[in-house]
């Protein structure tokens, strides 16, 4: 008996949201190389959510918790430096911002970033504790504009007592300038 309550706490407290592909995207190119995504493109993509086009901006969804104003950024880069690694350089330098690098990987024609972070509620007193995944996926569309898959996962205690988990994975489409 006491599995069967373990396994329906489990699956009462898990939840999952998976975007589609948009059907009006130009379609991903996978017979392009990495180098085929190098290149600069604006700050803020394209995405759907419950069938309505919204704004956002690659800066947000890599960098959520950055301190530093994001709103100031206009544009990213994918470069690929002398030793033939890739890089995500992320806002301009001025008095306000500093450019942040990200190592990217490249795999099957596409450049990836994964990030993994443990968190705790923000508030003193907060019974919470987890663990978050999040993987960037970078592919070149037919028209060389870059699409973004982010994918989204966390497990932790609420309450320290009752196991939550939750996945989301999204897509966003950014022009390139």
């Amino acid at each position: 008996m006491k599995p069967i309550f373990i396994l329906l706490i489990l699956l009462l407290s898990a939840c999952s949201f998976t975007a589609q592909y948009p059907q009006n995207w130009e379609a991903i190119d996978q017979s392009k190389t990495c180098d085929s995504i190098i290149g600069q493109y604006k700050n803020n993509g394209e995405y759907y959510f419950d069938g309505k086009p919204l704004q956002r901006g690659f800066s947000y969804i890599v960098l959520p918790n950055n301190k530093q104003n994001l709103s100031t950024i206009e544009s990213f880069d994918v470069v690929k430096n002398d030793a033939g690694l890739y890089k995500l350089i992320i806002g301009n330098s001025t008095s306000e911002f500093n450019p942040i690098a990200i190592e990217l990987q490249c795999q099957k024609g596409s450049l990836h970033i994964a990030k993994d972070s443990n968190f705790t509620g923000h508030e003193p007193g907060a019974l919470v504790l987890g663990v978050e995944s999040n993987s960037f996926s970078l592919f070149n569309s037919a028209n060389n504009n870059l699409i973004l898959k982010t994918e989204n996962s966390a497990v932790g205690l609420l309450m320290l007592v009752i196991p939550v988990a939750g996945s989301t994975d999204n897509w966003y489409k950014f022009e390139r300038l």
